[in-house]
């Protein structure tokens, strides 16, 4: 259960990451222009895995909770999900 709560936040960390270093890009003038290009990297290669993963994610964590039924986990990993 760790693994999948410790995942499930890595992963949104990383979709926050992206979307404040393309703001970032964005508010400076001089880079401005290269915004697009990341967002499109990041929606054509890296936002179908990401998308896919956090599905599988999702999945286990319902397999964890409703079948094997082991929600132990510290306060700590499930914070990010109060």
């Amino acid at each position: 259960m760790r693994f999948v709560l410790v995942a499930l936040t890595l992963n949104h960390f990383i979709y926050l990451y992206f979307e404040y270093f393309i703001d970032g890009v964005m508010s400076n003038p001089s880079e401005a222009g290269q915004a697009p290009g990341y967002g499109m990297v990041y929606s054509l290669l890296l936002f179908p895995f990401q998308l896919f993963l956090e599905l599988v994610l999702i999945v286990a964590l319902l397999y964890q909770t409703l079948i094997v039924r082991q929600w132990k986990g510290s306060i700590w990993y499930w914070s990010p999900f109060y």
